[in-house]
C-alpha cells in the first residue's frame, strides 16, 4: 500500500456522493490515528487512488454516473491496485448485490448505517495486516537486494580470479560473457577487438565473440569504423541507442541492423588513449538497466580492461624474452623450443626435417674495425636477405651474434635444404650496403637432417655446426654433415683382430626365431640371428661386435659367413610344405653399397641350391635412405631374383611415406619398442596408422617383441597378421628349430 504510511499512519479513502455520509464517516474515524481522504464520485475516486495509493477504500455502492461496482471493477483492472483492500458500503441487503460486489472485486461489505465498533475493528485488522505484509515485503526486498549485491560481488570476484588464472584471453572472454549474459538476461552480446590499420589512422575492429546462433562470430568492421563504433572507441565510454532502426545521428553498422535486436548498448574496453575494443549489448526491445546492473557492467568492463592490459604486458614480455632485439627474429631459446616440437611431430608424422646454421665468419673483425653500430646493421641486413629468399615452410632465428638458424619441416627429400639455402648464400656473397658503404661478409652454411643424422635437438645442432666447419675446411660455402671417422681405443683394434680370426675359425653361428601367423600360431618363417661363441668370453650377442665389424672391412666376410650358415641350415628344413615360408637375414648398411654383394649372393645361391623366394633380407630405414639411389638399386636387384625385402625396426628411423612408396620392399617390421608399449595411446595410434598405411601400399607387417596373449589380441584387432617374440619362441639352435617346425606346422 502507500509506502509513505506503511509503518506509520494508514490512509483511508472514503468514496460517497453524499456530503453528510462523508461527514458521518469522518466523525466515526476521528481520533483513530488514520489519515482520511475523500472523493465525491466514482471518477474522482479513480483519479485520487492513482495519486495517493491508500491503504483501504470505503466505497459507497449507490452513486450517480458510476456506481461502486463499476469503480471496483476499474480499480481491479490496474495491476498496481490489484491487492488494495476495498470495503463496499451499501444500504442494499440482498444476495444479488453481495454477489455482484464480490464479482467486481470487493474484499468486504458493510451495511449502512455503519456500526461504529464493527467498522473500527475491521479497519484495525486490515491496516494491521497491511503493516505485516509491508514489513514482510520490505524484508524480502532487502534480502533480495542483499543477495543480489552478494551475487554480483561473487561474480566480480570470480571473474577477477579467472582473469588471473587463464592465460588464454579468448577462453576468459568466452567464460565471462557467457556468465554475464546468464546473470543479466541479455539477449545478445558481441565482443569487438581493435587493431592498428596499415592503411589509415583509423583502427580496424573485428568481431571475435558473438552469442548469436545464426552465424559464426567473424566479421570485419574496418570499413565502418567512422560510425557509432568509432565514436564509442575514441570519444566516450558508453553509447546507448534505444532503437537502432530509427534515424540516428551516428550511423549504425549494417551488421547490427541484420541482427534480431532493437536496442544497442556499447561500452568501451581499455583506457581512453588505448582502447582494446568494445562490448556491445543487444536487446530485442527497449530496456532500462538498473543501477545495480550498470554497476555490474562497469565492474566487468574494469576486469576486462585489467585482463587485457595484463595479457598485453605478458605478451610483450614473452616476445622480448623469446626474440632478438636487433633482428626481431626468434632467439636461440625460442628456436630450440620450436625444434623440439618439430622433432616430436616428426616422430608422429614420419617426415624429414632439416636444420641449416648460417654463420657470418668475419663478423668479429668487422665489428672490431667498424664498431657495434655496423655490427647491428650487418645482422639486420643478413636477416633481410634471408627473409627475402625464404618466404614459407621454415622457421628463421638468430642463435647468436654471428649465427642464424633455419628449420625446414616436411621435407620431401634430403637435398631440398641445400637447394633452398643456395640462393640465400649466393645473395649474401654479394656486398651488403651499410649506410652507403659496401661490406663483404664471409658466409658458410652447415646442414644436418633428422632423423638421418640425429633425432635429438642438441645433437642435431651440433652436427649442423660441425658441417659449418667442414664447409670451411673444404673451401665451400655450404655443406651437409658428414660423420667424421671415430678414433678407436686399443680394445677396438683387438676386437677387430679377434673377429677376423673368428671368421676364419667359423666361431660365429646362427639361431632362428620363428615367425608365426597370429591367427593360427603356425610358423610362416624365421629370422636368422648371429651369435659369437668366443673362446674366452663365451657366447656374445651381436651388439658387442657388429659395430666394430661395420667400422672395418670385416663386415663383408662376416655377411658372407652369415648367409652361408643360413643356407646350410635351410637345407636341413622341410619348408616346401609351408606356404610362403621365408628365412630373414639382416643386412648391414655397408652391404647395400658393396658392389661385391650381389655376385657373392648369386654364387652362394648356386652352391647351396637354395630357392631365392625362401629368403627375405631385412634392412634398416637409415641404411637405405643414407644413400637412397644406390641402396634402392641393390634392393631392386634382389627383388628381381625373387628375394623379398623388409624394412627392419620400422618407425625408429626416417619413415617418409614419399620414400616408402619408392622403395622396393615387401614387408615392414614393427620395432619392439612400439609393440611392448601398445597400451600407450600415442603408440597405439602410430602403430594402427602404420598397419593401415602398409595395407594400402600392399606391404605385409610383422610385429617384433610379442611377449603375451594380450599383445597378440591387440595386434590382431589392429589388423596385424604376422609376428615373432618370446611368447611364441626364443631364438633356437638349428636342431631345436627343426623340432619346433615339426611340432607346430599343421599337417
Amino acid at each position: 500500500m502507500n509506502s509513505a504510511h506503511s509503518f506509520s499512519t494508514a490512509t483511508i479513502l472514503i468514496v460517497d456522493d453524499q456530503a453528510g455520509a462523508r461527514a458521518t464517516m469522518k466523525g466515526l474515524l476521528a481520533n483513530q490515528g488514520y489519515h482520511l481522504e475523500f472523493a465525491a464520485s466514482g471518477q474522482e475516486a479513480l483519479e485520487k487512488v492513482e495519486a495517493i495509493i491508500p491503504d483501504v477504500i470505503l466505497l459507497d455502492v449507490m452513486m450517480p454516473d458510476m456506481d461502486g461496482f463499476e469503480v471496483c471493477r476499474q480499480l481491479r483492472k490496474n495491476p498496481t491496485l490489484a491487492e488494495l483492500p476495498i470495503i463496499m458500503l451499501t444500504a442494499l441487503d440482498d444476495r444479488e448485490s453481495l454477489s455482484q460486489g464480490m464479482e467486481a472485486g470487493a474484499d468486504d461489505f458493510m451495511s449502512k448505517p455503519v456500526d461504529r465498533f464493527l467498522l473500527r475493528a475491521r479497519l484495525k485488522n486490515i491496516t494491521r495486516l497491511n503493516r505485516f505484509r509491508s514489513l514482510y515485503e520490505a524484508r524480502q526486498k532487502s534480502e533480495m537486494t542483499r543477495q543480489k549485491a552478494a551475487q554480483q560481488q561473487h561474480i566480480i570476484a570470480f571473474l577477477g580470479q579467472r582473469a588471473l588464472e587463464l592465460s588464454d584471453l579468448a577462453l576468459f572472454f568466452d567464460e565471462a560473457l557467457s556468465l554475464l549474459r546468464s546473470i543479466l538476461q541479455i539477449d545478445q552480446l558481441y565482443l569487438l577487438q581493435s587493431a592498428p590499420s596499415a592503411t589509415s589512422n583509423n583502427p580496424n575492429l573485428r568481431l571475435i565473440h558473438s552469442t548469436s546462433a545464426s552465424e559464426p562470430p567473424t566479421h570485419d568492421f574496418s570499413g565502418e569504423i567512422t560510425n557509432v563504433l568509432g565514436f564509442a572507441l575514441r570519444q566516450t565510454d558508453h553509447v546507448d541507442i534505444e532503437d537502432i532502426h530509427q534515424p540516428h545521428s551516428l550511423h549504425i553498422p549494417s551488421y547490427f541492423l541484420q541482427q534480431d535486436i532493437q536496442q544497442l548498448t556499447i561500452k568501451a574496453i581499455g583506457r581512453s588513449k588505448d582502447r582494446w575494443g568494445l562490448l556491445c549489448l543487444g536487446e530485442r526491445r527497449t530496456r532500462v538497466y538498473t543501477q545495480e546492473e550498470l554497476q555490474l557492467l562497469r565492474s566487468v568492463i574494469s576486469i576486462f580492461t585489467s585482463a587485457v592490459e595484463r595479457h598485453e604486458v605478458h605478451k610483450k614480455l614473452q616476445y622480448e624474452l623469446s626474440h632478438d632485439s636487433v633482428t626481431g627474429l626468434p632467439n636461440r631459446e625460442h628456436f630450440e623450443r620450436i625444434l623440439d616440437d618439430s622433432l616430436a611431430q616428426n616422430l608422429r608424422t614420419l617426415q624429414l626435417l632439416g636444420v641449416a646454421l648460417l654463420r657470418i665468419n668475419n663478423l668479429h673483425p668487422l665489428t672490431h674495425s667498424l664498431g657495434q653500430q655496423t655490427r647491428r646493421l650487418i645482422r639486420k641486413g643478413v636477416t633481410h636477405v634471408i627473409q627475402q629468399h625464404l618466404t614459407e615452410a621454415c622457421e628463421i632465428a638468430s642463435l647468436s651474434g654471428d649465427q642464424f638458424g633455419i628449420l625446414f619441416s616436411r621435407l620431401q627429400k634430403p637435398e631440398e635444404v641445400t637447394q633452398r639455402m643456395r640462393p640465400v648464400i649466393e645473395a649474401l656473397s654479394q656486398p651488403i650496403d651499410i649506410e652507403g658503404f659496401p661490406i663483404h661478409i664471409l658466409i658458410t652454411c652447415g646442414i644436418a637432417l633428422a632423423p638421418l643424422h640425429a633425432s635429438e635437438r642438441n645433437e642435431l645442432l651440433r652436427y649442423a655446426d660441425t658441417a659449418n666447419d667442414q664447409a670451411i675446411q673444404l673451401g665451400e660455402t655450404i655443406a651437409v654433415f658428414e660423420p667424421v671417422e671415430k678414433t678407436y681405443a686399443p680394445h677396438h683394434f683387438l676386437l677387430a683382430a679377434e673377429i677376423h680370426q673368428a671368421i676364419k675359425n667359423r666361431e660365429f653361428f646362427l639361431e632362428f626365431q620363428p615367425k608365426v601367423d597370429l591367427e593360427t600360431s603356425a610358423p610362416i618363417g624365421a629370422e636368422a640371428l648371429v651369435r659369437w661363441s668366443h673362446p674366452k668370453r663365451g657366447r656374445m650377442a651381436p651388439n658387442l661386435f657388429i659395430e666394430v665389424a661395420e667400422q672395418t672391412a670385416l663386415i663383408r666376410p662376416l655377411t658372407r659367413l652369415i648367409i652361408e650358415e643360413a643356407l646350410q641350415a635351410m637345407e636341413t628344413w622341410d619348408v616346401d610344405q609351408i606356404e610362403g615360408f621365408r628365412l630373414a637375414i639382416n643386412l648391414s648398411p655397408s652391404t647395400l653399397y658393396d658392389p661385391h654383394f650381389i655376385p657373392t649372393l648369386e654364387e652362394l645361391l648356386k652352391q647351396y641350391d637354395c630357392r631365392p623366394e625362401h629368403l627375405i633380407f631385412e634392412v634398416t630405414e637409415t641404411a637405405v635412405l643414407s644413400h637412397f639411389d644406390l641402396a634402392n638399386r641393390t634392393l631392386q636387384a634382389l627383388l628381381e631374383k625373387g628375394i623379398h625385402i623388409a624394412i627392419d625396426d620400422f618407425g625408429t628411423g626416417y619413415s617418409s611415406l614419399n620414400y616408402l612408396s619408392k622403395l622396393h620392399v615387401n614387408e615392414l617390421k614393427l620395432d619392439r619398442s612400439y609393440v611392448i608399449t601398445l597400451d600407450n595411446k600415442r603408440t597405439y595410434t602410430i602403430v594402427k596408422y602404420i598397419i593401415q598405411m602398409s595395407r594400402e601400399l600392399g606391404l605385409k607387417v610383422i610385429a617384433e617383441g610379442i611377449e603375451d596373449q594380450p599383445l597378440v589380441d591387440t595386434l590382431k584387432e589392429m589388423g596385424c597378421r604376422l609376428g615373432q617374440g618370446y611368447f611364441y619362441s626364443r631364438p633356437l639352435p638349428n636342431d631345436a628349430f627343426i623340432s619346433y617346425l615339426a611340432e607346430h606346422t599343421p599337417t
